[in-house]
């Protein structure tokens, strides 16, 4: 049981790149009404989900679980040390940042 890896706790993951440009009038949304935002950068583009990705509600249960290491990927946010102190708050507290998604994780850790 390798609990040595770093967990990521919020994030707005990249979900894909692509190098055909992407029409930036049409929408990008799935089945299920997620939104997403496109980013343009050296001639790629990025697709990242509106909602962020959060595990800080599970903190406590994944130090728990042995899991030592946590990462708060910031990327794509709008640079504010206010928001930056709530998060980190909120994973020391163990809180859940409203409105986000913890995607298709699963707390049946062995």
């Amino acid at each position: 049981k390798d609990r040595m890896g770093i967990i990521v706790m919020y994030s707005l993951p990249e979900l894909f790149y692509s190098r055909m440009p992407v029409d930036s009038e049409d929408d990008i949304s799935s089945t299920e009404n997620e939104d997403y935002r496109r980013i343009v950068k050296d001639g790629c583009t990025i697709v990242v989900p509106n909602l962020p990705f959060s595990l800080l509600q599970y903190r406590d249960k994944l130090y728990n679980k042995g899991f030592r290491k946590f990462l708060i990927d910031l990327s794509y946010t709008k640079p504010s040390k206010h928001f930056f102190n709530r998060i980190f708050k909120k994973l020391n507290t163990s809180f859940a940042e409203q409105p986000s998604s913890n995607f298709n994780f699963k707390m049946n850790l062995k």
